[in-house]
C-alpha cells in the first residue's frame, strides 16, 4: 500500500515525515485531503526534515547536506521558489557527481512517469547513507 501510494502521488516517505504524519498521507482518501495534511503540518514535516538531514554525517554527501540546510532555511522562511531552486541544483548535482556516465544519467532523469522505475535507481543506495541517529520515522 505505502509503495503504491509513494509510486502514485510521488511523495516520498523515507525517514521523512515522522510516522503519524506518514500514516495520515496514506490514508487520506483524496488528493485534496492530502495536501491538506501536508498544509496543516508544513512546520512539522520541515522540521522533520531538518532533524534528518543534521543527523546526516556521511561524508559523500557533506556538501549537499550544507544546501539542503539553506534550501530547508528557504522552505521555513516561506521563500518557497528558492528552497525549490535549491532542492532541484543538490539534486542534480548529486546525480551528476553519482553518474558522471551520460547514458546512466538519462535513465534516471529522462523517463515518462508512466515508466518502470529503473533498476539504476535501486542500485542508488541513499537506503546506504549514513545518519547518526535514526527517528520514529517512516521508513
Amino acid at each position: 500500500m505505502v509503495r503504491a501510494f509513494v509510486e502514485s502521488e510521488g511523495i516520498p516517505l523515507y525517514l521523512v515525515p515522522r510516522a503519524d504524519i506518514g500514516v495520515r498521507l496514506v490514508q487520506a482518501p483524496t488528493r485534496a485531503a492530502r495536501r491538506q495534511v501536508l498544509s496543516d503540518r508544513f512546520d512539522a514535516i520541515v522540521q522533520d526534515c531538518t532533524t534528518v538531514i543534521d543527523g546526516c554525517d556521511d561524508p559523500m554527501v557533506a556538501t549537499a547536506v550544507h544546501f539542503v540546510r539553506d534550501g530547508l532555511g528557504a522552505l521555513g522562511g516561506g521563500h518557497h521558489a528558492s528552497a525549490q531552486a535549491i532542492f532541484t541544483l543538490v539534486l542534480d548535482t548529486l546525480i551528476m557527481e553519482f553518474f558522471p556516465d551520460r547514458e546512466q544519467r538519462r535513465k534516471i532523469t529522462n523517463r515518462k512517469p508512466s515508466d518502470e522505475v529503473p533498476e539504476i535507481i535501486a542500485e542508488m543506495g541513499l537506503l546506504n547513507i549514513r545518519f547518526s541517529e535514526r527517528h520514529e520515522y517512516c521508513g
